[in-house]
């Protein structure tokens, strides 16, 4: 029987069981009148009855059927229930029909039946194959012939349970038996499964020999990566030409840049077009960086532009682009540019001549180097058409579409009298959704007052965090679509609440509490995907969500999976009535994977995402209670020792391990899972400096850690002390590549750069391109003079990458002047060059800044506004700050604020987008140390990690 057709014999089961269920109760008539004289309850569904239909009886009646019970209901059966149902002759056989549709109920019902319902022949006869076979647990009696038979049946497993038992499996049948070549192959994708420890004991032939095979797997750590390849290496593996780099795979992002950069640039250009482009996407910025500035220095500029594309293409430098003949590119409207690439590109394409809006429109990544002065003529060539030239706006910033806004706005204000209706409604259906942000709400007035399903299905998917949290256009869209549906919350039904899309993130506290039952019901699954919710409407959102499921302590796993963002909404009183069991707990670690996460250097404004803290600390505490006690004999007073499975599982949440529990971690742990480890960034200096003592407990002193254990380590390398970071090996530039992305002290980042400089026994004026990439914020230690002897080509090569820190003053105006020696005077800079000078923007002058013309200000970036001394800020005028984008707006510091003047501030608020009632009480940025008379370093800081790790996110 198909899944809809079993979903609709249960509901009319369920429909008559309770029919007749509830005319057997007999309760006590309430003031006299009988049931069918009560009244109806608040939110317009009638009395119910009193009883839950679900009992052993109803469950016995069902079987099999009882699967499609929603989460609330399924979870009040009884394990003993579960025990009867095997009975039944066909039960198992259609249990594994369900497997498919139903995972999380089979996984229940799989474990209550291994579990509580004993020693059952039948079960484990007919679930050893077939899919229930992906549900059954491992045995602990198992020889290795056996292991391998069941790890070849679970490989085309897909629940999480069949994964754990694989990767259980893995470990064990290599601890059985030497791994070689035949048992790699058995194990497939699975063989990332192996520990640190096992990988390190493979034979170095096994290695060469399966290296192929072993490429095509996705799972592998960055650290197993380099494992494999050094073995492979160590092996006489040679890596010199592009077909030895396609034939590894996914291991590539092992190789170091020293490897990567000994293959020519045209055998490098080969493997970009055979596959090395699809893995670069997974390698680091500064290892793409290698790849890209040897294929450079060996092919000829234009021909090397036109034959890359994607991950590696977004890494040339805007010094290249600007050297290579353009006008000879093809397919340029298909492929993926950085925004200072497309800045460049598009003052290409635009003064070769005019474009039709269907040109305009394919314009692709192109796109993004559209100024607002380009988009105004455009505007006026294209009239009615600017929205069919737009697209779907994929690629335009905050700041495009605020000055495509306002030209929109424009040309519906002076659209002529005899406007026919038709007309009206095609202007309408052309504007990209995201526009409506900003168009204004007399332009929507005139566009959609007469078409609210128009105006409700452009809102469904619209972005409402584009908007500054206090701007008032978020409240009028929300009042027109309650307009559109009826005028009153209260009178809202499911259906329109759906309608409603993104706008029902805007509910406020009062929208929420006035909404029925069941309008409520339909807005969950829309509320689980927002990314801001409105402050008044916080504790509201919970106390529905109670009345909606029950309390926390009867919600299921795949509740927990529907709420999305809402769960972020839940105090630790709640979160912690969720129950302990291993389902829950994947579920919250599922959810926290996906949830976007407040950045720390956010503009309050600007903020979107949530902060995922007790979230996490719940995820922590449900494995101690899972896990229990784990005593270590041989330490006196480790009563719970952390294990390698439960620091995976973790992730962020290890910062829950009390100082006390990370020193009572074996050494095996900590050499199996200190990658993991080393990634945690909420980890206080105590606790890091706990795994650093570990750490020396594992290698040895300092001075004998390899550059695998270095790299491996990550930010635990930050607790090390002056010291011991002065005796360590510190000579390979991808080392600190690897640890550069940490929160170094500026005495330890010194520290560590000049042991780079002593033992690789480089100097400043000899830092080609790589090194000066890899160097990362470790640049940020060069002072004055070492900055003026930087070789001028290997800045233009690496302007992008240097332009991501977030230095210190003097550093940034060292860096402002060899930038000057590198693209000339700072009034000769365009949009494309200030884009990628980045951050090192906030070292001009006083004089430089005031010379920027104001269409120039938006392109400053955020980094660079919020990095500028507030008194060199302050001689802004009023035409640049009005000219300022949204981010950079929101990104003004409170130093920087008090400095301007009143007409100042009001220009500041207009670029934000916020009308100046909202300037006394709106609190814009975030404040650095008071009297500060730059950015603290803690901002810095943050600011350094933010800017580094965006340089990792995926290109749209």
């Amino acid at each position: 029987m198909e899944e809809e057709m079993r979903g609709e014999v249960f509901k009319w089961a369920k429909r008559s069981l309770r029919s007749s269920m509830c005319k057997e109760e007999k309760p006590p008539y309430n003031n006299g009148r009988p049931p069918n004289m009560r009244k109806k309850r608040t939110g317009g569904s009638t009395a119910r009855c009193s009883l839950s239909w679900v009992s052993e009886d109803t469950v016995s009646l069902l079987g099999i059927f009882i699967m499609q019970a929603s989460n609330r209901d399924f979870a009040q059966v009884g394990a003993e229930q579960v025990c009867e149902l095997i009975e039944e002759s066909d039960f198992l056989a259609r249990l594994s029909e369900a497997a498919d549709d139903l995972p999380d109920r089979v996984n229940r019902v799989m474990d209550i039946l291994q579990t509580q319902c004993g020693d059952n022949a039948r079960l484990m006869n007919i679930s050893r194959s077939g899919p229930l076979a992906c549900y059954m647990a491992n045995m602990d009696s198992m020889d290795a012939e056996n292991m391998e038979r069941r790890l070849t049946k679970l490989r085309g497993c897909k629940n999480e349970d069949a994964k754990k038992n694989i990767a259980g499996l893995v470990r064990e049948l290599a601890k059985k038996r030497p791994v070689d070549s035949a048992m790699l192959s058995s194990m497939g994708e699975s063989a990332s499964a192996l520990t640190n420890g096992q990988i390190a004991n493979i034979s170095d032939a096994v290695i060469l020999d399966t290296i192929e095979e072993l490429g095509e797997g996705r799972s592998w750590s960055r650290r197993q990566s380099r494992s494999l390849v050094r073995k492979f290496l160590q092996g006489g593996g040679q890596v010199r030409r592009g077909s030895d780099l396609v034939m590894m795979g996914s291991l590539v992002r092992g190789l170091r840049s020293g490897t990567l950069r000994n293959v020519s640039g045209p055998e490098l250009l080969l493997a970009a077009r055979d596959g090395l482009e699809d893995e670069a996407r997974d390698m680091s910025p500064f290892q793409r960086g290698a790849i890209v500035g040897t294929i450079l220095a060996g092919v000829n500029t234009t021909d090397a532009i036109e034959s890359l594309s994607g991950s590696l293409l977004l890494v040339v430098p805007l010094s290249a682009l600007v050297a290579a003949d353009v006008g000879s590119l093809t397919n340029i409207t298909r492929k993926q540019w950085n925004v200072g690439q497309a800045l460049y590109l598009c003052t290409i394409i635009f003064h070769n001549g005019s474009m039709t809006d269907i040109e305009f429109s394919e314009l692709g990544a192109l796109t993004q180097g559209v100024t607002c002065e380009k988009m105004a003529s455009c505007a006026d060539q294209f009239g009615t058409r600017l929205g069919l030239a737009l697209g779907n706006a994929t690629w335009l910033s905050r700041n495009q579409l605020t000055c495509a806004g306002q030209k929109m706005r424009d040309i519906v204000k002076n659209l002529p009298a005899g406007t026919t209706a038709a007309e009206i409604r095609n202007l309408a259906e052309s504007l990209p959704s995201p526009l409506l942000l900003h168009i204004g709400e007399e332009a929507i007035a005139r566009l959609y007052d007469n078409d609210c399903p128009g105006f409700l299905a452009k809102m469904a998917d619209v972005k409402m965090e584009c908007l500054p949290r206090s701007s008032p256009v978020r409240g009028q869209l929300r009042a027109r679509a309650i307009n559109c549906l009826g005028g009153a919350v209260p009178a809202l039904d499911g259906a329109g609440v759906r309608s409603m899309g993104a706008l029902v993130c805007e509910f406020t506290g009062t929208n929420v509490s006035q909404l029925t039952d069941a309008a409520f019901n339909a807005s969950i699954p829309l509320l689980a995907k927002c990314r801001q919710f409105q402050a008044s409407a916080r504790s509201e959102l919970v106390t529905r969500l109670v009345r909606a499921l029950g309390p926390a302590s009867q919600w299921s796993a795949d509740t927990v999976r529907s709420l999305g963002s809402l769960l972020t909404l839940l105090d630790q009183q709640t979160l912690s009535q969720l129950p302990d069991t291993e389902e829950m707990r994947d579920a919250l670690s599922d959810c926290v994977s996906v949830l976007p996460e407040q950045r720390a250097t956010d503009p309050p404004e600007l903020r979107a995402g949530f902060s995922l803290d007790l979230l996490r600390q719940k995820i922590f505490t449900s494995g101690r209670l899972l896990t229990g006690a784990k005593r270590r004999r041989r330490a006196v007073g480790c009563t719970v020792v952390p294990d390698s499975e439960e620091i995976a599982k973790l992730g962020q949440a290890n910062v829950g391990w009390s100082v006390e529990e990370l020193a009572c971690m074996s050494t095996e742990t900590f050499s199996n899972s200190v990658d993991i480890l080393g990634a945690v960034t909420g980890f206080n200096d105590t606790q890091t400096r706990t795994l650093m003592d570990k750490a020396i407990e594992t290698w040895g002193l300092v001075s004998e850690f390899t550059d695998d254990n270095i790299m491996a380590l990550q930010c635990i390398m930050t607790a090390g002390s002056l010291q011991e970071l002065l005796t360590m090996k510190l000579d390979s530039i991808d080392t600190l590549a690897a640890i550069g992305l940490c929160p170094w002290t500026p005495a330890k980042r010194e520290a560590v750069l000049g042991r780079y400089l002593l033992l690789s026994k480089e100097s400043a004026a000899t830092l080609d391109s790589t090194h000066l990439s890899g160097l990362g914020m470790f640049t940020c230690a060069l002072n004055t003079s070492s900055i003026s002897q930087l070789n001028v080509e290997a800045f233009k090569l690496t302007a992008a990458s240097l332009g991501r820190l977030a230095c210190d003053s003097q550093t940034l105006d060292a860096l402002k002047d060899k930038a000057v020696e590198a693209f000339g005077p700072v009034t000769d800079w365009k949009e494309d060059t200030l884009t990628e000078l980045g951050t090192i923007l906030a070292g001009v002058s006083e004089e430089e800044l005031k010379s920027l013309a104001p269409n120039l200000m938006s392109y400053l970036g955020t980094g660079a506004i919020c990095l500028m001394p507030p008194e060199r800020f302050q001689v802004l005028s009023v035409a640049q700050l009005q000219s300022l984008s949204p981010d950079n707006a929101a990104a003004v510091t409170d130093e920087q604020k008090a400095t301007l003047s009143s007409d100042q501030q009001t220009a500041l608020m207009e670029a934000l987008g916020l009308p100046q009632a909202t300037k006394a009480t709106g609190t814009v940025v975030a404040s650095h140390s008071p009297g500060s008379s730059g950015p603290s370093f803690l901002t810095q800081l943050l600011l350094t990690l933010l800017l580094l790790f965006t340089s990792f996110a995926p290109s749209p």
